[in-house]
């Protein structure tokens, strides 16, 4: 099915909607509700969001795996301020291209101040491929204690790990790109931001799939799962290649 993506003219300058920036504002409103102690996946989200400016939560996922966009300017105000930030943050300008650097380095004042900016992205780089590993964990730890459960077979999984791993995780990313700040591409700042924020932040979520509330069971739980699966599925076919794009200026040719 072929995308459409919403455009919108303000002051003679063409936007587009940034589904991408949807889907990070989501993620990062999810866990600051989590540590808060809420209970609330991306589904609950996306269903309050949905209420508040008067669409379906269909529309409002559509939106955010990049499906058309709001119907003008004033919806993404309204989505703008049930997440707290700037309109604009939620566009992107029209055809405009993604910052691009010469080798990494663009305007690093010396060999020295290269060298520097390489051991940190090397640093950038191990704490991600890190995050990832603890999310992808995360969500086979939660799989397997739902399966065990379900069928009385206990289902190993080599490296256990728990919530509070998988976001301490992506805290650690996020907090070495925010001290190293002025020391790496800003558009390598994005992508690892986004990225953190989006991709990962989903894995973490489709393992709440496996967690019940035995309370509060979440309907159609069983195609949720295996819509997870699929997820899960593609995203290991693909993180090798992610982690590829985004660190493309600083592989050795």
């Amino acid at each position: 099915m072929t995308k459409t993506v919403k455009s919108y003219t303000e002051e003679g300058t063409k936007y587009q909607f940034d589904c991408k920036k949807l889907q990070m504002y989501t993620n990062q409103m999810k866990r600051d509700l989590r540590r808060e102690g809420t209970k609330k996946n991306q589904t609950h989200i996306k269903e309050e969001l949905a209420e508040k400016i008067f669409v379906s939560a269909e529309t409002v996922n559509s939106w955010m795996y990049g499906s058309n966009g709001p119907s003008d300017l004033e919806q993404v105000k309204q989505i703008a301020d049930y997440f707290g930030v700037e309109y604009h943050q939620l566009l992107k300008k029209e055809g405009e291209e993604e910052m691009t650097t010469v080798n990494g380095f663009t305007g690093m004042a010396s060999e020295v101040q290269a060298q520097y900016t390489k051991d940190r992205v090397r640093e950038i780089y191990g704490a991600l491929l890190d995050c990832i590993y603890t999310a992808l964990n995360f969500y086979d730890t939660q799989k397997a204690d739902y399966e065990s459960e379900q069928t009385g077979v206990e289902y190993e999984v080599s490296n256990r790990t728990n919530y509070s791993d998988a976001d301490n995780a992506c805290g650690k990313v996020l907090n070495l790109i925010n001290r190293n700040l002025l020391d790496i591409p800003e558009d390598l700042y994005n992508q690892v931001k986004t990225y953190v924020l989006t991709d990962i932040s989903n894995v973490i979520d489709w393992a709440f799939a496996y967690i019940i509330d035995e309370e509060d069971p979440e309907p159609d739980i069983e195609e949720e799962q295996e819509h997870a699966k699929d997820e899960i599925k593609a995203f290991r076919m693909r993180y090798v290649n992610d982690l590829r794009r985004i660190f493309a200026d600083f592989i050795v040719k």
